[in-house]
């Protein structure tokens, strides 16, 4: 069996830099916030510099112009992108995701001591690190998954299959979907349930108030994601090489599933919306798309040991071999972001992408 290092599909451990965009005064401004300990990270504070000046020196360092004249990176700039560190000094860190105002990723502690798990948040400009739900009570250890739906923050973690939770975003009593021996290495959420693969015995759903908790498939696997229609899942072939496939059901969980594509390698982290389904292979180092009836297009090839991937409207975003990288899902050469040596996991909002490695939560802006 190949050996993951201590990472699960974007769940897992360790952590490392990210920024994001917002306006000053009329100025271009690259927020970079910094926090250590786990606690706070101040604001950005005074960034000025003229972003009219037509000679600017090295945009692509220059942390007074970073990417451009007058962005302001009080973070690190690298390749015209500031990285910032929204949280550092964490502890096992894997699992991260991202709304409108907050990110939120699982301390899980030292590991030999199961009750210093911690779900956390901050502001995606930067700020206090609050603690939302603590061990006793859910599972917050590694790996990990996190995904966010409504005022909701969703998540599981355990190699195999944990429990599945879900909390509100102000916090409370997290609520129990599935326990230990059904419990999930992954999930997924839309208007109406939730959605979780156990890596050895199937896929199962329930209703977002917990009830009408189903096994829908015998069909083991690693991790999940859903569009408008379907549930898909990956089967790891290793040891074989060619016995990988990636499994899709209707979301009602009505009938046999089907094979959408067959004869890969190690099929693991994969994401879904209307253009299809993208994956990233930990064994052949393939990061490919599929449309429904199957048709593949690789985009992205060496990209060996992935274990996370990220779509937005445009790329897919995954790493592998100490870079965090983009490749555009209409085809093209990839595009490094930045060079780090640890990605457990990745998420993305409109200007930025975050990712952990275990001992931060960082920012990088833009993305």
């Amino acid at each position: 069996m190949r050996r993951r290092a201590a990472s699960i599909g974007g769940l897992c451990v360790a952590i490392w830099a990210a920024g994001s965009v917002v306006g000053c005064g009329g100025k271009a401004v690259l927020d970079g916030t910094s926090s250590a300990s786990g606690g706070s990270s101040s604001d950005a504070g005074t960034r000025s510099n003229d972003a009219g000046s037509a000679t600017c020196g090295d945009t692509l360092s220059d942390s007074q112009n970073c990417g451009a004249c007058g962005a302001v990176c009080s973070g690190q700039c690298g390749m015209g992108r500031c990285s910032v560190t929204l949280a550092s000094a964490q502890a096992n860190v894997g699992c991260v995701a991202v709304d409108a105002q907050t990110v939120y990723w699982i301390n899980a502690g030292d590991a030999l001591d199961e009750g210093t798990g911690e779900l956390r948040e901050t502001p995606i400009t930067g700020g206090a690190v609050t603690t939302l739900v603590t061990r006793p009570g859910s599972d917050l250890s590694w790996p990990c998954q996190i995904r966010l739906h409504d005022s909701k923050v969703y998540w599981t973690s355990g190699d195999g299959g944990g429990p599945v939770f879900s909390v509100a975003k102000t916090g409370g009593t997290p609520l129990e979907y599935a326990p230990p021996d059904g419990g999930g290495i992954a999930l997924a959420v839309d208007d109406a349930s939730v959605y979780w693969v156990n890596r050895y015995t199937g896929v199962y759903k329930a209703a977002l108030d917990g009830s009408n908790e189903q096994q829908v498939s015998t069909e083991a696997g690693t991790m999940i994601a859903i569009d408008s229609a379907h549930i898909y899942w990956t089967f790891s072939g290793d040891p074989d090489p060619t016995a990988g496939k990636i499994l899709s059901l209707p979301l009602s969980g009505a009938g046999m599933p089907s094979s959408v594509v067959t004869g890969l390698d190690d099929p693991w982290a994969i994401a879904a919306d209307a253009s299809g389904i993208y994956w990233q292979d930990y064994g052949d180092g393939n990061v490919t798309h599929a449309t429904a009836d199957g048709s593949a297009n690789t985009l992205a090839t060496n990209q060996f040991a992935g274990t996370t991937i990220a779509i937005d409207e445009s790329s897919v975003y995954f790493a592998a071999a100490g870079k965090l990288s983009k490749v555009p899902k209409a085809g093209g050469a990839p595009v490094v972001l930045a060079y780090v040596p640890n990605v457990f996991d990745i998420a993305v909002d409109d200007t930025s992408v975050y990712w952990t490695t275990g001992e931060e939560v960082m920012k990088l802006t833009p993305k």
